[in-house]
């Protein structure tokens, strides 16, 4: 249980940086979607802030326009985020499914 202490305010951080980020993509004319329930386009928002008063996670989609190539190209691009699927993690993560954990189902 080590850190529980401060959980509450981790996962505070963890909704407003989501936030932060999937709003700063949807505007982004390189995206073509963001999948985020505490969005106010989601179709689930309004069940989201029933559900989820205090934020509505840290994890989203999004889709980048151009493509396989184009997604490839964004997350090599990268240097904050890791490319790993290790949910959960401490760690700001990215991961194309379509390449990594999902590439069998192609």
């Amino acid at each position: 249980l080590m850190g529980v202490e401060t959980l509450s305010l981790r996962m505070q951080r963890h909704c407003e940086n989501a936030m932060e980020v999937a709003q700063w993509l949807e505007q982004d004319d390189r995206v073509d979607y963001v999948t985020y329930a505490g969005l106010e386009s989601s179709p689930y928002y309004l069940r989201a802030q029933e559900c989820y008063p205090k934020g509505a996670g840290g994890l989203f989609t999004f889709a980048v326009k151009g493509g396989y190539d184009a997604c490839i190209k964004l997350v090599d691009s990268l240097e904050i985020f890791s490319h790993v699927a290790n949910l959960g993690d401490t760690r700001s993560l990215i991961i194309h499914s379509a390449s990594t954990t999902h590439r069998q189902l192609s």
